[in-house]
């Protein structure tokens, strides 16, 4: 589809962008100076939203890391199965215990990581 601030069916960057607009006065003011001066340069390409969405999940993606390095207490888990269009694909998630000791707080968290994608599945039988 194509994204415009001022069209009716924007994607969903655009949106969220309108969204934070109604709370921030300087996104309310870019926002408003894009409809009011159609052609202008605005910085919201695809190619941009592709790198701002790509700096948040790093940002993310660095926090957790961060979070799970401090944790004593972790576990690994993958799991394998199709997607919609039939592909296999692996899911890895983290599960990992963060201890506050000033709060003295215990909590098990659960960290979805991301999808790998698999080309081949076999099984795998044990013999004792």
């Amino acid at each position: 589809h194509r994204e415009s601030i001022s069209g009716k069916k924007s994607g969903n960057f655009i949106e969220l962008l309108k969204l934070v607009a109604e709370f921030d006065p300087v996104m309310e003011g870019h926002l408003l100076y894009m409809q009011q001066n159609p052609g202008s340069t605005t910085y919201l390409s695809p190619e941009i939203q592709n790198e701002f969405i790509q700096l948040l999940a790093s940002t993310v993606t660095e926090k957790l890391m961060y979070d799970i390095n401090r944790a004593k207490y972790y576990g690994i888990m993958f799991d394998s199965t199709p997607d919609a269009a039939h592909q296999e694909q692996m899911s890895e998630t983290i599960r990992y215990v963060d201890i506050n000791f000033e709060g003295k707080t215990v909590v098990v968290k659960e960290s979805f990581l991301g999808f790998i994608q698999t080309h081949k599945k076999m099984q795998q039988v044990l013999q004792t």
